[in-house]
């Protein structure tokens, strides 16, 4: 089950982001939503993000074929 939580440029709003699985902040937010996020965007752009996630499952893919050829000639 995922949790997502979606919140503000309040301060006080730390505790929820800090209960979210991933929290993701701006460059330019405040300290306590940089400092409570694991993802921290240098533009406010959340294609940013969703360019980040293709390239990282294309990389994933790669080494999943690298693996399974490098396992197949050792048999």
């Amino acid at each position: 089950m995922a949790r997502c939580r979606v919140h503000g440029r309040r301060h006080q709003r730390r505790s929820v982001a800090a209960h979210a699985y991933v929290g993701i902040s701006v460059v330019n937010g405040v300290d306590v939503a940089k400092d409570a996020a694991k993802i921290i965007l240098l533009e406010k752009d959340l294609t940013v993000l969703n360019d980040g996630v293709i390239e990282a499952r294309r990389s994933f893919a790669n080494i999943m074929k690298y693996i399974i050829m490098g396992n197949w000639r050792n048999r």
